[in-house]
């Protein structure tokens, strides 16, 4: 946990300000219609706002591409879409490169070349291919950190950097030594100390600080920040999801239902074909009703599980959960009889 007034905590996230200093770098009137599209779950809103934008460049287009697939990845936790993100991701690294080479002070193309790598980075992590994962996410800082040398005030790189301290830490065991520093805390302070309203990056550091903070077992401070998010995105799975995890994991059954409830509802509405997030959020919606003794209501859910059709790269993965659902609807069918 926190120490009072420290990290997080001395930092009151606002919903207000500017990042004027450095906001010709990326232009982040046309890049942030995209992004509250995405955080919204709206990709293919977001993916008709790039094709009909004509006042971006090919650079930033293909950032706002991948930054859909990227974000469709990891929210919906699919491989669906990886070879179309690993083309824009391959053509931005390029075209990123050629600039630099003309120009090592361009620090836009600096900043796409470090997100590119970055995000490459961790759609590598969650298909298992660590080396790459740790290749790409080593070179993609190493380019951020060059960015903000060029330009200090530029409030984006840090989002990037903070998680991957944060995380390379995590896969540290030497960190519990008392010589070895823990990167944590440094990856959370850097995320935290550089949000920005104005930024586009501001709702996705909320975002990231709470799967963070629920990591480093810092409840209380997650449940504020999903708050916060929430106030800017009320009906956003990017903040509806943790803080029902959140709110799980502090023991608040009632209220975590109550949200599992909005995402399980948001997701149908998409009509989404990969159905393992679905699952997923089922499960977590029925175990939160045990909690409160909705055992009817969670019965009714295991079941809807059981006739879910799955696609079949998801069937493999989706074999413990719906194992878990069908302990928990045997948990209910003995309560129930009791």
């Amino acid at each position: 946990m926190f120490l009072p007034g420290s990290i997080t905590s001395q930092y009151q996230v606002s919903q207000t300000g500017s990042v004027s200093p450095s906001a010709s770098l990326i232009p982040r009137a046309q890049i942030q219609p995209c992004i509250d599209l995405i955080i919204q779950g709206d990709y293919a809103g977001a993916g008709e706002y790039v094709k009909n934008s004509e006042d971006c460049d090919e650079l930033t287009r293909r950032f706002l591409s991948a930054s859909i697939l990227y974000a469709r990845i990891g929210e919906l936790e699919t491989p669906e879409g990886c070879s179309e993100f690993f083309a824009e991701t391959d053509c931005i690294i390029q075209e990123a490169q050629r600039r630099i080479s003309k120009n090592t002070q361009d620090v836009t193309a600096r900043f796409y070349l470090g997100i590119a790598l970055c995000y490459r980075a961790v759609v590598f992590k969650r298909s298992g291919n660590l080396w790459k994962a740790f290749k790409d996410g080593h070179s993609g800082k190493k380019e951020l950190e060059k960015c903000l040398a060029l330009a200090p005030d530029f409030p984006e790189p840090h989002l990037a950097i903070g998680s991957y301290q944060y995380w390379m830490s995590v896969l540290n065991f030497f960190r519990f030594l008392p010589f070895i520093p823990d990167g944590r805390k440094d990856g959370i302070r850097e995320i935290s100390e550089n949000i920005r309203p104005g930024s586009i990056s501001y709702a996705m550091s909320l975002n990231q600080l709470i799967w963070i903070l629920l990591d480093f077992k810092d409840f209380e401070e997650a449940e504020r920040i999903a708050k916060k998010g929430l106030e800017l995105y009320p009906t956003s799975r990017f903040f509806l999801y943790p803080a029902a995890i959140t709110a799980q994991s502090l023991g608040k059954w009632l209220d975590a239902s109550l949200l599992l409830s909005k995402v399980k509802d948001s997701l149908e509405k998409d009509g989404l074909q990969n159905r393992y997030m679905w699952i997923k959020v089922t499960v977590k919606y029925a175990e939160s009703l045990i909690k409160t003794n909705g055992y009817g209501k969670a019965v009714l859910l295991c079941s809807e599980i059981r006739n879910c059709d799955v696609v079949n790269f998801e069937q493999e993965k989706c074999k413990a959960l719906f194992k878990r659902a069908l302990a928990i609807e045997k948990i209910c069918e003995e309560s129930i009889k009791h």
